[in-house]
């Protein structure tokens, strides 16, 4: 692997060269996503989802289409597991079947300004430089990595060679790694999430191709979801056809309900 050489032994990489495979690959710019996510809540079954779209990082644009019908209980006629999202900025438009008996007549999109409702939880995803349902949001924390990033082996992902790494994220190391001005409100958040998710450091593999770019990654995020109620999500995002176009229109505001102050209010009980 020419770009990491030097970074570490046969067998590991140094923090700091898993960091340079983040900027190099957040770099490339606009890029397609495919997403595998097995959802466990406490106490219940794992649901499993899947998910793919485009993303423009730069632009803070996007669009993710989902397919939810793994979920237990919900009907499988066609579409009714579907689930569409835009992101523009901070701003996320949803859209799928499941909403249809919960919204006015006329609408067909729920909005949410996810930067405020977040701010509910003390999490400042304008200070962490984050949408919240961009998907390449996980290259960042990459740059907060510790230790020895271990080498597990040679993988194929997409017909591209890659080597595969585990490594360990360190989220209390990723204010150092932000400009100085927003230092304080990434600490203030970062502390936030760690309360919420019951852990300072968390398990990332990251398969990297000999050209530095990274092609996939895999998290376990663990968070509450309601009072004393705990989730954990695994995680599994491939990127890959960067420089693809990303055409992202937000609808047309008569076809959307606001449901800012119901996810603020959502994300306050977090806190409780």
């Amino acid at each position: 692997m020419p770009a990491l050489a030097g970074c570490g032994s046969d067998d590991a990489l140094s923090p700091e060269a898993v960091a340079e495979a983040a900027d190099k690959t957040a770099s490339k710019g606009s890029v397609r996503v495919a997403i595998k996510q097995t959802i466990t809540l406490q106490g219940g079954s794992p649901i499993q989802t899947s998910g793919e779209g485009v993303v423009d990082p730069k632009s803070r644009r996007g669009r993710l289409k989902s397919d939810l019908s793994g979920i237990p209980g919900r009907p499988n006629d066609i579409g009714s597991g579907s689930q569409e999202i835009i992101f523009d900025g901070f701003t996320m438009y949803m859209r799928s079947p499941l909403f249809a008996g919960a919204l006015p007549a006329g609408k067909t999109w729920l909005k949410i300004d996810v930067n405020k409702a977040g701010k509910a939880a003390g999490i400042d995803l304008g200070a962490l430089a984050q949408q919240g349902q961009d998907p390449t949001e996980a290259l960042r924390y990459l740059k907060a990595a510790s230790g020895d990033v271990e080498r597990v082996g040679e993988e194929d992902v997409r017909g591209t060679k890659t080597t595969h790494y585990k490594a360990t994220i360190d989220f209390k190391r990723y204010p150092d790694l932000v400009p100085a001005k927003d230092r304080a409100a990434v600490s203030r958040s970062i502390e936030q999430i760690i309360k919420l998710s019951g852990a300072e450091k968390a398990p990332m593999d990251v398969w990297i191709g000999e050209d530095g770019v990274v092609r996939r990654l895999r998290q376990r995020i663990n968070t509450v979801i309601a009072t004393g109620m705990r989730s954990t999500a695994d995680q599994q995002i491939e990127l890959y056809d960067f420089g693809v176009s990303v055409a992202v229109q937000p609808p047309p505001a008569g076809d959307t309900q606001d449901a800012t102050d119901l996810a603020t209010e959502g994300m306050r009980r977090l806190t409780e």
